[in-house]
């Protein structure tokens, strides 16, 4: 996928005279526990184009692998039909029509994601499932190609981390998650802990630090890095903190 999106993406510039990204967001594949899971998602996938209001029914939609699942149109032979339709029957006529129905049943009615339930956004499935996937790959070195290879490493949660640093400053959860003045120097410190500690965006900080822009996280991360060059204090219970979470 990195060599289409940049190869192709290089010749239709040129071709074209343009500059920038030719296709929206990045692809990501993610990890489903299929007994669970895969059918769901194969069905709200095939219902995509119907809720994007693109066609009525979803064998309508040329790009999908729906009409070679319901054999309108001969199976693609890149395409792995069998898995999904396993789940319908074994014979494969009646599985395509059971599928069909199944798939139906979602239109015309709101249906919740699946991606809903999915983790770090990159595991879809039960927490016992979640659980034997990360001892899968814990203990292995992850290719930097792999983009969302941090999800996968064990990382404290932003809850103890406002915790941690409310026990050291002396102060309560709340008075962390104000957003108040310059002074509060405990919530400076939960946001660039949580920065390098937690796994997560400066999005995700921001969403959980109410009322605060991600570029706020960057910010109150660099003034307390400042602020510990002049405060030795307050480096020493950085340090003491930072230890806690490197543990």
């Amino acid at each position: 996928m990195h060599g289409v999106n940049g190869s192709y993406t290089g010749y239709f510039n040129r071709k074209y005279g343009r500059v920038g990204h030719l296709f929206q967001g990045r692809y990501k594949g993610i990890i489903v526990e299929k007994e669970t899971y895969l059918i769901p998602l194969s069905r709200y996938v095939h219902l995509n184009p119907v809720r994007a209001g693109v066609v009525e029914r979803p064998e309508q939609y040329r790009w999908s692998s729906y009409r070679g699942y319901i054999g309108k149109v001969k199976e693609e032979t890149w395409v792995e039909y069998s898995w999904v339709l396993s789940g319908f029957g074994c014979d494969k006529m009646r599985a395509r029509k059971k599928y069909k129905e199944y798939t139906e049943e979602g239109l015309g009615r709101g249906m919740e994601s699946p991606l809903k339930k999915l983790p770090g956004q990159v595991i879809l499935g039960g927490e016992k499932f979640i659980e034997e996937m990360r001892k899968l790959v814990s203990k292995r070195r992850l290719s930097h190609e792999i983009v969302e290879r941090k999800r996968f490493m064990e990382y404290p949660r932003i809850e103890k981390v406002v915790e941690a640093v409310a026990e050291s400053f002396g102060v309560n959860g709340e008075t962390i998650l104000e957003k108040s003045g310059k002074g509060n120097k405990a919530r400076r410190a939960a946001l660039y802990l949580s920065q390098r500690h937690t796994g997560l965006s400066n999005g995700e900080i921001a969403r959980y630090f109410e009322g605060i822009q991600s570029s706020a996280v960057s910010k109150a991360s660099s003034r307390l890095k400042e602020e510990m060059v002049s405060d030795k204090k307050l480096s020493r219970l950085i340090e003491k903190l930072e230890s806690i979470f490197k543990a």
